[in-house]
């Protein structure tokens, strides 16, 4: 563990249950577990994103200072879905859940390892992720494209 505290941007989804609360209790062990909340975005309610649902999903972004290294702050993240009721997939591909935690950012460093890719490697494209984090963070920067969630967006509404 580390003595610095680092800036985590985490990215919570759910389409399960009651995906709100959810999320909600999400928010309770990360702040028991992994670290402080400094910012919570909205929820916003959106389609699903790689495979069809018939039940929207639930998405949401936080900010928060940890002392967890990544890979630590990943198996943390793990273990909360675990706690939550997350199942281990059963498709390949996308499917509905009852919670997903991603790690979107961690103090602005690039990562990468068989277990994690940082920041998310699909973030970029991702306007659920990208609504809630311009929400919260506006000047935010890519740390690979260097550009704000604005610019990110405008990219995706070009395709």
């Amino acid at each position: 563990m580390r003595t610095e505290l680092n800036l985590v941007i985490l990215s919570f989804g759910a389409n399960l249950e009651d995906p709100q609360l959810q999320i909600e209790r999400a928010y309770e062990l990360v702040e028991s577990q992994v670290g402080h909340i400094l910012k919570r975005s909205s929820f916003y309610q959106t389609e699903a994103w790689g495979f069809k649902s018939e039940s929207k999903f639930v998405n949401t972004v936080i900010l928060i200072e940890s002392k967890l290294d990544l890979e630590p702050l990943l198996n943390a993240c793990k273990k909360i879905e675990k706690v939550l009721g997350r199942k281990p997939k059963t498709i390949s591909g996308y499917e509905s859940r009852l919670i997903d935690i991603d790690i979107v950012d961690f103090s602005g460093v690039t990562y990468r390892s068989e277990n994690l890719i940082v920041p998310h490697e699909f973030m970029h494209e991702r306007s659920f992720v990208l609504e809630p984090l311009k929400e919260i963070l506006p000047n935010w920067k890519h740390p690979i494209f260097n550009k704000n969630c604005h610019d990110l967006l405008g990219e995706i509404s070009k395709v």
